[in-house]
């Protein structure tokens, strides 16, 4: 559990970037090495969307691995209407998409990029 390390998030339930610095030199000073940053593409619990380009821009400044979890509605970047939910995820190292569930494929599907 030490290994991760939870992010605030904002009224819409979408990551707090403000607090990433912050978080990243605590793990620093408490012996930890960050390798990674996952966003929400959206929450499952929520259907919110973290903010893929700022973390992007956080991740290019830390050399940080960059996932994506759009495994519920990553699905979004197909559509015209709500791709711009999706802005940013070309910068992501990895995205996971299923398409079982926001495609409505009638079987266990998933796609890691």
């Amino acid at each position: 559990r030490r290994g991760v390390t939870r992010l605030p998030v904002d009224a819409g339930y979408r990551m707090r970037t403000d607090e990433l610095h912050r978080l990243y030199n605590q793990a620093l000073a408490d012996g930890l090495e960050p390798i990674a940053l996952v966003g929400s593409a959206p929450s499952t619990a929520t259907g919110s969307y973290d903010p893929i380009e700022e973390l992007a821009d956080f991740c290019t400044s830390r050399d940080l691995w960059l996932h994506i979890d759009g495994a519920h509605g990553g699905s979004a970047i197909l559509s015209e209407k709500y791709r711009g939910l999706m802005r940013g995820v070309h910068r992501a190292d990895s995205l996971v998409i299923d398409g079982h569930k926001m495609l409505g494929l009638p079987v266990l599907t998933t796609a890691l990029l």
